[in-house]
């Protein structure tokens, strides 16, 4: 491991287990894969299209453009193989501050 980065399988086994459950279930979610495509592609959301009512992504040949069936494939694959326990964040992370929320 780097010097200028901490490793989250150094905490405790609670925070880590809660941690880890909680960056899985993220992830693991349809909206992630989705997000995870477009970085793949490097096509961003706005030349995908939606189902109005089922809010589902439309099939390829009804989108303008956006991710490929492989680039969904490449998303699906970092889901499965994605290790939150062995996640490793820059310490410069830790200088930024949550902004307060405004009403």
């Amino acid at each position: 491991m780097a010097q200028n980065t901490l490793a989250v399988n150094n905490l405790s086994t609670g925070h880590l287990d809660a941690f880890t459950q909680a960056l899985n279930r993220i992830i693991s979610t349809d909206h992630a894969r989705n997000t995870i495509a477009q970085i793949v592609s490097g096509k961003p959301a706005r030349y995908m299209a939606y189902d109005a009512e089922t809010r589902k992504l439309l099939p390829a040949p009804v989108r303008v453009s956006g991710p490929s069936k492989e680039d969904f494939e490449i998303a699906k694959r970092f889901q499965e193989e994605c290790r939150a326990d062995m996640l490793e964040v820059k310490s410069s992370l830790s200088l930024y501050k949550c902004a307060p929320l405004k009403n």
